[in-house]
């Protein structure tokens, strides 16, 4: 009976032991869980994490590297179409954007017609606007010499005969190069040139002495009395 008793008591024990380490065990189990957990609520320290921050650097300084190296010190870009080339002026303005932006050759080119349109678009527009400005000025210049009182008026017509007569016979015929500058420029219309030619060709149609360039081969030439005393006869 005494065996039995002792036993069951070292049974007990046993399995008193038994569970108190099971509970120790699961106690350090959830203790250790528990200081997990806050640890990674805290986050990493600058020491904690300096290996991964050294190698994530070094990634990085590898990357700029690698770019740096992509981008040329001078480009060689070719000319869009419309254009026969690139001045030397226009790479330069643009190489140091180029640079900033960490553009490559290939990627510096690609830019290179997109500007080429804008840049044909500018000149459009500007040329437009040139016409424009030409045109307005010419009718504003037409509409004032046309009231001038000296060669308008009733007098627009005869002014612009003389006007052309003094083209004619300084060799500005119609269709001459000066006259087609006159057209393009405006300038025909002009009230001053209109009045300086107007008043030549009015001088050189009372003149009988004026001869056109291209006549001249065909005047006799004057003999040295005639230099010397003019076309004035002399008496005796």
């Amino acid at each position: 009976m005494a065996d039995e008793t002792s036993t069951t008591t070292s049974d007990q024990t046993t399995e008193a032991t038994t569970a108190t380490t099971d509970a120790a065990a699961t106690g350090a189990t959830e203790a250790a869980a528990s200081t997990e957990t806050k640890t990674e609520d805290l986050g990493t320290t600058a020491l904690g994490d300096a290996g991964e921050v050294a190698a994530e650097t070094k990634e990085a300084g590898e990357g700029e590297g690698a770019k740096a190296e992509a981008v040329p010190e001078t480009y060689e870009l070719a000319a869009p179409e419309g254009f026969e080339k690139l001045d030397e002026e226009t790479v330069a303005a643009a190489t140091p954007v180029f640079k900033e932006l960490g553009l490559t050759n290939e990627q510096a080119n690609k830019l290179v017609p997109v500007a080429g349109e804008f840049a044909k678009k500018i000149i459009a527009e500007r040329d437009q606007q040139f016409i424009g400005q030409i045109m307005e000025q010419r009718k504003s210049w037409l509409e004032e010499a046309k009231a001038d009182k000296e060669i308008g008026g009733a007098n627009w017509d005869a002014s612009l005969a003389d006007a052309g007569r003094a083209l004619d016979r300084l060799g500005f015929p119609k269709g001459s190069p000066l006259r087609v500058s006159l057209d393009e420029s405006g300038y025909g219309n002009n009230p001053e040139l209109v009045r300086l030619l107007a008043r030549a060709g009015k001088a050189i149609g009372e003149d009988t002495d004026f001869v056109r360039g291209d006549a001249a081969a065909a005047v006799k030439p004057k003999d040295d009395r005639e230099l010397f005393y003019g076309s004035q006869k002399r008496e005796g």
